[in-house]
């Protein structure tokens, strides 16, 4: 005959096996097929190039066209300088114009126009002085910068704006006859009277 301890023995064998066939299975994490994963990995990264490409070739096309806006044809005809070419006109940080020439296309020289002071490649002298030798008696100390930037010259005198857009100033200054015409493209002054002339013309490419 059993005894009661094996008795009670079978009895929680019993339980014990019953526990373990009622129990649910753990499922499983579905892992990701590594292949879909690796795909979209290389699409956004194709993605990502492709805009980095896009953004690059806008950015030097910018640059390039900042370069290209500088460059200007100019006729200078003075009697202290004389030169037909293209140059580069831009301002400084400091709020000067530089004027870079160029013969043949190498560097002639350069005109830096600062507040008070004209320095053609590095020689400087005040511009009441530079202006008188430039453009003669009919002249004041800001008419070259003035020129150069396309602004108002003698305070306007004769100005008037043409059907074409074009400005327009004509008038007589001491005897001597000077012409003056900006347009988007264009600035053109002239002493009718004694032959200087000087003009800056938009590069177009």
């Amino acid at each position: 005959m059993m005894s009661w301890r094996g008795l009670w023995a079978l009895v929680l064998l019993g339980l014990f096996l019953s526990a373990c066939h009622k129990q649910p299975h753990a499922k499983q994490p579905h892992a990701k097929s590594k292949s879909h994963k690796s795909h979209k990995s290389k699409k956004h990264k194709s993605l990502f190039i492709k805009k980095s490409a896009t953004q690059r070739a806008q950015e030097e096309q910018a640059k390039l066209n900042q370069e290209i806006d500088k460059f200007r044809l100019i006729y200078i005809y003075t009697p202290m300088l004389r030169y037909y070419d293209y140059g580069s006109i831009e301002k400084t940080k400091e709020g000067e114009i530089e004027m870079v020439l160029y013969k043949l296309g190498q560097r002639f020289g350069d005109i830096l126009i600062k507040k008070n002071y004209v320095c053609f490649s590095g020689t400087c002298s005040a511009k009441w002085s530079v202006a008188r030798d430039m453009f003669g008696k009919v002249s004041y100390g800001d008419l070259f910068d003035d020129i150069v930037l396309g602004r108002d010259i003698f305070m306007g005198m004769g100005k008037r704006l043409e059907p074409n857009g074009d400005l327009i100033q004509r008038f007589v200054e001491n005897g001597e006859l000077i012409y003056y015409e900006r347009n988007a493209d264009r600035t053109l002054f002239q002493n009718m009277t004694t032959g200087i002339a000087i003009s800056i013309q938009r590069y177009h490419p």
